[in-house]
């Protein structure tokens, strides 16, 4: 099976820093070195994903 690409807009961002933030709507991400987390505000729900692993909570 062949893989098949799909054009689409391409993503505008926001792009972060490590040891940046940014907020959309409920959620906050921040950006450390060789990873990110993010959680929604409400509930506390949320993940961090590496290179080396991934959490949800």
């Amino acid at each position: 099976m062949e893989a098949e690409t799909v054009a689409g807009p391409t993503f505008p961002g926001p792009w972060i820093e490590d040891g940046q933030a940014v907020r959309i709507g409920n959620m906050v991400c921040s950006r450390e070195p060789r990873r990110m987390i993010c959680a929604h505000l409400g509930t506390g729900h949320g993940f961090l994903i590496s290179v080396e692993d991934y959490e949800l909570w």
